[in-house]
């Protein structure tokens, strides 16, 4: 049994008596591709806040055709230029970290050129080369960590985290 004051190594919040490190099966999954990612500074940049808990619908399989047919269609709007660019909304940001991250992840795709979030809004700005970056693979890699993608302007079902409370984390 644990004691009251352990709190889940990934989010903060207090550990159920039935599980010994973590508070849920996403918590641990996150917990240990970052750590064997060597993403770890993400805690350090997420300071002492305390997280939601991955939600487990963040881990189940998506139907990603929509963001590919978006990035279909800016590739085709960019004409000429070499890279193209899609606005995307995210859902699950909370700290600094959460960019930290996100941006971590991004870079490591091939293709990746750029990308801005806006976390006080749950957006992000993505620039890529044509041809040469695959949307799927991002999404996926995000959502492992508990980011889900959506299109701007709807927010993303079952998001746990309101405008304000993104706003003040982010402040």
């Amino acid at each position: 049994m644990n004691p009251p004051e352990c709190s889940c190594l990934h989010c903060g919040t207090p550990v159920p008596p039935d599980r010994s490190r973590f508070c849920c099966a996403g918590c641990e999954h996150v917990f240990r591709l970052l750590t064997e990612g060597g993403l770890q500074d993400f805690y350090k940049l997420r300071g002492g806040s305390t997280l939601a808990p991955v939600p487990p619908q963040a881990l189940r399989e998506r139907d990603w055709q929509w963001l590919e047919e978006l990035a279909a269609r800016a590739e085709t709007q960019a004409g000429e230029n070499t890279s193209a660019q899609l606005d995307l909304a995210v859902q699950g940001l909370s700290c600094l970290g959460c960019v930290w991250l996100i941006e971590s992840v991004f870079k490591t795709l091939p293709g990746a050129q750029r990308i801005e979030i806006q976390p006080a809004r749950g957006l992000l700005r993505v620039t890529w080369h044509r041809g040469a970056f695959t949307f799927t693979d991002f999404a996926r890699s995000v959502q492992q960590f508990g980011y889900l993608l959506g299109t701007p302007g709807a927010a993303p079902a079952g998001d746990v985290f309101s405008l304000g409370r993104r706003t003040g984390v982010c402040a």
